[in-house]
């Protein structure tokens, strides 16, 4: 019976509070991002922040009931920076997509069009857009978990 990752993130929070955890963690991140900014490997950081979402959807997938999925898990979070870094320093690599600079770009995305008037349902893809989303998103899960976790049914122990 040993600890997971969750249950030492959560006995982190316990012991320090909430509050001082949340500003420890977002100085780290202020002083990665900066880092990572001033060396040129914003482009890396990106991708390093794709992985954790996919090591994220991989444990909701109950990947990590295996050994392989801590392997594949492994190899995501080494190989998505090498990919950020490699799409800003090799040519090769140059053509793959930055997501920075597409949203940067602010897209004009089209989700349906009439095909009688001629009218097309679509929207600008902003940085205010994209966090108004990502907010939205996370708020409405955040609720969610919540209500789900009231009606589960917890046993008694013995």
């Amino acid at each position: 019976m040993g600890w997971s990752l969750s249950d030492l993130g959560i006995a982190g929070f316990t012991v320090i509070g909430v509050v001082p955890a949340f500003i420890l963690i977002g100085v780290m991140f202020l002083i990665g991002g900066l880092g990572l900014y001033f060396a040129g490997l914003v482009s890396a950081m990106i991708y390093f922040l794709a992985a954790v979402g996919i090591i994220w959807f991989m444990k909701v997938l109950h990947f990590f009931s295996h050994p392989v999925g801590y392997l594949i898990g492994a190899v995501v979070l080494i190989a998505m920076p090498l990919l950020g870094w490699g799409r800003d320093n090799l040519t090769w690599l140059a053509m793959m997509p930055s997501p920075a600079e597409w949203i940067i770009s602010e897209p004009k995305i089209t989700l349906y069009t009439n095909s009688y008037t001629g009218d097309a349902l679509s929207f600008v893809l902003s940085i205010e857009f994209l966090g108004t989303m990502m907010s939205s998103i996370g708020a409405v899960l955040g609720a969610a978990s919540i209500i789900m976790m009231k009606r589960k049914k917890h046993r008694k122990s013995r």
